[in-house]
Protein backbone atom coordinates (compact mmCIF):
# COMPACT_ATOMS: atom_id res chain seq x y z
CA UNK A 1 0.00 0.00 0.00
CA UNK A 2 1.35 3.37 -0.96
CA UNK A 3 -0.07 6.87 -0.99
CA UNK A 4 1.84 9.35 -3.15
CA UNK A 5 1.55 13.03 -2.33
CA UNK A 6 2.79 15.16 -5.22
CA UNK A 7 4.16 18.67 -5.09
CA UNK A 8 1.30 21.11 -4.73
CA UNK A 9 -1.16 18.51 -3.37
CA UNK A 10 -0.95 19.81 0.19
CA UNK A 11 -1.67 23.38 -0.95
CA UNK A 12 -4.67 22.20 -3.01
CA UNK A 13 -5.91 20.17 -0.03
CA UNK A 14 -5.62 23.20 2.26
CA UNK A 15 -7.90 25.19 -0.02
CA UNK A 16 -10.41 22.37 -0.54
CA UNK A 17 -10.62 21.30 3.08
CA UNK A 18 -11.34 24.63 4.74
CA UNK A 19 -14.71 24.06 6.40
CA UNK A 20 -15.17 20.75 4.61
CA UNK A 21 -16.69 17.44 5.56
CA UNK A 22 -14.83 14.53 4.00
CA UNK A 23 -16.53 11.13 4.00
CA UNK A 24 -14.38 8.13 3.16
CA UNK A 25 -16.11 5.02 1.80
CA UNK A 26 -13.82 2.20 2.90
CA UNK A 27 -13.82 -1.56 2.30
CA UNK A 28 -13.68 -3.02 5.82
CA UNK A 29 -12.75 -6.60 4.95
CA UNK A 30 -9.59 -8.26 6.24
CA UNK A 31 -7.52 -7.68 3.11
CA UNK A 32 -7.78 -3.92 3.70
CA UNK A 33 -6.43 -3.89 7.28
CA UNK A 34 -2.83 -3.01 6.33
CA UNK A 35 -3.99 -0.39 3.84
CA UNK A 36 -6.29 1.13 6.47
CA UNK A 37 -3.38 1.40 8.91
CA UNK A 38 -1.18 3.05 6.26
CA UNK A 39 -4.00 5.41 5.30
CA UNK A 40 -4.50 6.32 8.96
CA UNK A 41 -0.81 7.26 9.21
CA UNK A 42 -1.10 9.35 6.03
CA UNK A 43 -4.19 11.13 7.34
CA UNK A 44 -2.35 11.90 10.57
CA UNK A 45 0.63 13.34 8.68
CA UNK A 46 -1.64 15.37 6.39
CA UNK A 47 -3.60 16.79 9.32
CA UNK A 48 -0.37 17.82 11.04
CA UNK A 49 0.65 19.80 7.94
CA UNK A 50 -2.61 21.77 7.75
CA UNK A 51 -3.10 25.18 9.36
CA UNK A 52 -4.93 25.14 12.70
CA UNK A 53 -7.99 26.97 11.32
CA UNK A 54 -8.44 24.32 8.63
CA UNK A 55 -8.10 21.48 11.14
CA UNK A 56 -10.56 23.22 13.45
CA UNK A 57 -13.23 23.67 10.76
CA UNK A 58 -12.90 20.35 8.92
CA UNK A 59 -14.55 17.04 9.75
CA UNK A 60 -14.22 13.49 8.49
CA UNK A 61 -16.68 10.62 8.55
CA UNK A 62 -16.51 7.05 7.31
CA UNK A 63 -18.80 4.58 5.62
CA UNK A 64 -17.26 1.16 6.21
CA UNK A 65 -18.73 -1.65 4.13
CA UNK A 66 -18.31 -5.39 4.01
CA UNK A 67 -19.76 -8.31 2.06
CA UNK A 68 -23.50 -8.24 1.44
CA UNK A 69 -23.80 -11.60 3.26
CA UNK A 70 -22.05 -10.41 6.43
CA UNK A 71 -24.05 -9.76 9.59
CA UNK A 72 -22.66 -6.23 9.83
CA UNK A 73 -22.64 -5.03 6.22
CA UNK A 74 -22.28 -1.29 6.70
CA UNK A 75 -21.15 0.97 9.52
CA UNK A 76 -21.50 4.72 9.15
CA UNK A 77 -19.32 6.82 11.43
CA UNK A 78 -20.74 10.35 11.79
CA UNK A 79 -18.42 13.25 10.98
CA UNK A 80 -15.78 13.81 13.65
CA UNK A 81 -13.08 16.48 13.91
CA UNK A 82 -10.51 15.77 11.22
CA UNK A 83 -7.81 15.65 13.92
CA UNK A 84 -9.48 12.49 15.30
CA UNK A 85 -9.92 10.73 11.95
CA UNK A 86 -6.56 8.96 11.83
CA UNK A 87 -7.18 7.37 15.22
CA UNK A 88 -10.71 6.33 14.23
CA UNK A 89 -9.48 4.67 11.03
CA UNK A 90 -6.64 2.96 12.89
CA UNK A 91 -9.11 1.54 15.40
CA UNK A 92 -11.40 0.37 12.59
CA UNK A 93 -8.46 -1.38 10.91
CA UNK A 94 -8.17 -3.69 13.90
CA UNK A 95 -11.77 -4.82 13.35
CA UNK A 96 -11.44 -5.62 9.63
CA UNK A 97 -11.99 -9.32 8.94
CA UNK A 98 -13.40 -11.57 6.26
CA UNK A 99 -13.30 -10.98 2.54
CA UNK A 100 -11.50 -13.17 0.05
CA UNK A 101 -14.70 -13.90 -1.88
CA UNK A 102 -16.68 -11.97 -4.50
CA UNK A 103 -16.15 -8.21 -4.63
CA UNK A 104 -17.77 -6.12 -1.94
CA UNK A 105 -20.51 -3.71 -3.04
CA UNK A 106 -18.48 -0.48 -3.23
CA UNK A 107 -21.05 1.37 -5.33
CA UNK A 108 -23.79 0.52 -2.83
CA UNK A 109 -21.65 2.06 -0.09
CA UNK A 110 -20.93 5.07 -2.31
CA UNK A 111 -24.66 5.52 -2.97
CA UNK A 112 -25.24 5.34 0.78
CA UNK A 113 -22.59 7.99 1.42
CA UNK A 114 -23.89 10.30 -1.30
CA UNK A 115 -27.63 9.97 -0.69
CA UNK A 116 -28.37 8.53 2.78
CA UNK A 117 -25.41 9.40 5.07
CA UNK A 118 -26.09 12.29 7.46
CA UNK A 119 -23.36 14.74 6.44
CA UNK A 120 -24.61 17.36 8.87
CA UNK A 121 -24.34 15.15 11.96
CA UNK A 122 -21.73 16.27 14.42
CA UNK A 123 -20.05 14.98 17.51
CA UNK A 124 -22.48 15.02 20.40
CA UNK A 125 -25.44 15.54 18.05
CA UNK A 126 -24.33 19.03 16.94
CA UNK A 127 -25.49 19.78 13.40
CA UNK A 128 -23.07 21.38 10.97
CA UNK A 129 -24.20 22.34 7.49
CA UNK A 130 -21.60 24.76 6.12
CA UNK A 131 -18.61 23.90 4.00
CA UNK A 132 -17.77 21.66 1.12
CA UNK A 133 -18.69 17.98 0.91
CA UNK A 134 -15.98 15.65 -0.36
CA UNK A 135 -16.61 11.92 -0.88
CA UNK A 136 -13.62 9.59 -1.28
CA UNK A 137 -14.03 5.94 -2.24
CA UNK A 138 -11.28 3.48 -1.33
CA UNK A 139 -11.62 0.39 -3.48
CA UNK A 140 -9.79 -2.45 -5.07
CA UNK A 141 -9.83 -3.41 -8.74
CA UNK A 142 -12.52 -6.08 -8.52
CA UNK A 143 -15.37 -3.79 -7.46
CA UNK A 144 -18.86 -4.48 -8.83
CA UNK A 145 -19.67 -2.33 -11.90
CA UNK A 146 -23.12 -1.43 -10.51
CA UNK A 147 -25.06 -1.31 -7.25
CA UNK A 148 -26.40 -4.64 -6.05
CA UNK A 149 -29.08 -3.31 -3.70
CA UNK A 150 -27.99 -5.79 -1.01
CA UNK A 151 -25.88 -3.66 1.35
CA UNK A 152 -28.69 -1.80 3.14
CA UNK A 153 -31.25 -3.93 5.02
CA UNK A 154 -33.79 -1.10 4.75
CA UNK A 155 -33.89 -1.36 0.94
CA UNK A 156 -32.86 2.25 0.33
CA UNK A 157 -30.17 1.42 -2.24
CA UNK A 158 -31.51 0.59 -5.71
CA UNK A 159 -29.82 -2.15 -7.74
CA UNK A 160 -28.25 -1.57 -11.12
CA UNK A 161 -26.90 1.99 -10.74
CA UNK A 162 -23.49 2.77 -12.22
CA UNK A 163 -21.04 5.43 -11.06
CA UNK A 164 -22.56 8.17 -13.25
CA UNK A 165 -26.08 7.42 -11.98
CA UNK A 166 -24.92 7.68 -8.38
CA UNK A 167 -23.11 10.96 -8.99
Amino acid sequence: AQIDIKEGDVEKAKKALTEATVVVVFDATGSMEDFANETAKSIGAAVNSLPAHVVEKSRMGFVFYRDAGDTEKLVAVPPIPVAEAAQALGEAAGLMTGGGDVAEPLLDATYYAAHIYDWSAGKGGAKQTQGRRILIGVLNEDAHPATTGTLDDKGRIPAGLDVNSIA
